[in-house]
């Protein structure tokens, strides 16, 4: 069986703040990266080839504003296990688009925290997540056997546990990095523009 990269660089069994469990059927993973605030901003990657399948809360997507309390996500389905995957919370704009093919290890967001977010256990304000120390970013990433419609989000999810392969670090360079951005970047300027 295929085994996963792993979602950041840096990334460790530390790292997850909230395992999967019967009320949390995902992770939740923080990252305290060098040079990183909580992990705002860090590179997200594929943990295999995978499609992208839509983005929520991308402004040029017709899905853009479906079910934002778990702020901005996109979904994705593994080209290698068939599995399908969510990110939730990220960064508003995104490196890629629907239908975009992203290799392994390769960027397909940005950590951040948007949607309902604690800290502490605490919802944190919209006013203070702008701010350093950022709080409430994380990765929820949730894994799934088959697709599953907007709105519809119990069974078939998949403990990331059993399938993660610790020694498996990203291999985006800092051109692929720079080039992210500046897909970003872009589309953030299409965005003012429109």
């Amino acid at each position: 069986e295929m085994t996963l990269t792993k979602f950041f660089k840096g990334m460790s069994q530390n790292s997850i703040a909230q395992t999967f469990h019967d009320g949390h059927k995902a992770w939740d993973i923080v990252s305290e990266q060098k040079g990183l605030i909580r992990g705002y901003g860090t590179p997200l990657c594929a943990p295999e080839n995978l499609r992208i399948e839509w983005i929520i809360g991308d402004s040029f997507t017709p899905e853009s504003h479906v079910n934002l309390e778990r702020g901005y996500g996109v979904w994705c389905t593994g080209l290698e296990t068939g599995l399908k995957y969510v990110f939730w919370h990220i960064l508003p704009v995104l490196p890629v688009n629907g239908g975009d093919i992203i290799k392994r290890g390769q960027i397909v967001a940005w950590m951040g925290n948007a949607g309902l977010v604690r800290s502490g256990g605490v919802y944190v304000p919209l006013e203070k997540r702008t701010i350093e120390p950022y709080e409430g970013t994380h990765l929820h990433i949730q894994i799934f056997t088959k697709e599953h419609s907007i709105g519809k989000w119990k069974g078939d999810e998949v403990d990331p546990k059993d399938l993660m392969n610790w020694n498996w670090e990203p291999q985006y360079t800092l051109i692929d990095l720079l080039g992210a951005m500046a897909k970003t970047l872009k589309k953030s300027l299409q965005i003012i523009n429109n």
